[in-house]
Formats: structure tokens, C-alpha cells, sequence
């Protein structure tokens, strides 16, 4: 690989530095997933906290049951599977854990239940918006889950 002992300390320095170069950039790649699944659940936290605090004293969305301190940040639209929905207001409201955990979200019943509570105009962007994400998947910046944060203070 080497024609003398100068050529190969030589090949022994760029190599080092690409190797360098290399797990610096794998260092910075793990750190930006650790800051983003960080911001994503700080993010989640505090959504969730504003919801139940915005919902206290409102009955569950799906089955009508009376508010208590269990109730949950419940989704219409899943968060797994319509991530851009996933911080949407409009799409999280105070939910039983029954309805919620056991029967899923109860969605049937969720869904005939929004639109008295957000109105039909905000209940139909929201059902455009899941329609959307079907094509297009949302990836969510540090920038944008702070700005979140932010909005909810």
C-alpha cells in the first residue's frame, strides 16, 4: 500500500483523519437524535399538560363520562400514524383512560363528538390535514417543536 516508511507515516495521518473526521460526524448525528427525541417528548409533555388543563371540567370527547384528575391527552387522529397531527389542538382532547386505552381512542365516538366541540369549520381541516398526511410524512425540527413549546406559555 506504501512505497517507504515516510509514505506510510503519511498514510497513517490522512488516515487518522478521516477516521477522525468520521467519528466526530457519527458523534454530532447521535447527539442531534438524542436532542430531537428529547424535544419531541418535552415537547409531548407540555402539550399534553396544556390540553388537560384546557379541558378540566369538560366531560371525555368520546363517552361523555365527567371529568376526573385520570383523564388523558387523547388523539383522533393517532400520533403514530399522523405525526403531523400529533401537536394539533384540535386533534387532542381531554379523554377517559377507558376510552382511550381499552377501546383504543374510541374513535367512532370521538369523531361524532369533535365538531361540537371545536366547530364543523376546524373539524373539517383537521379531517383535510389527515388526508394530507397520507402523502406527505411529517419530520419535525428542533426549531418547530420549540416553537411549540413557546406557544402554549
Amino acid at each position: 500500500m506504501v512505497c517507504s516508511p515516510k509514505c506510510a507515516i503519511d498514510y497513517k495521518k490522512v488516515t487518522k483523519a478521516k477516521n477522525e473526521k468520521i467519528l466526530d460526524k457519527a458523534k454530532k448525528e447521535r447527539k442531534e437524535v438524542s436532542d430531537m427525541k428529547k424535544s419531541m417528548k418535552n415537547t409531548e409533555v407540555q402539550v399534553h399538560k396544556f390540553v388537560r388543563e384546557r379541558d378540566k371540567g369538560k366531560p371525555c370527547i368520546s363517552c361523555g363520562k365527567p371529568h376526573d384528575d385520570s383523564f388523558q391527552a387523547g388523539h383522533l387522529f393517532s400520533r403514530k400514524q399522523f405525526n403531523s397531527l400529533r401537536f394539533d389542538l384540535d386533534n387532542i382532547h381531554a379523554q377517559c383512560q377507558h376510552c382511550n386505552l381499552r377501546l383504543e381512542g374510541n374513535v367512532a365516538r370521538y369523531t361524532l363528538r369533535l365538531p361540537e366541540r371545536i366547530g364543523q369549520k376546524r373539524f373539517d381541516r383537521l379531517v383535510k390535514l389527515a388526508q394530507l398526511e397520507k402523502k406527505v410524512i411529517k419530520q419535525w425540527t428542533l426549531w418547530e417543536l420549540k416553537e411549540i413549546r413557546n406557544s402554549l406559555k
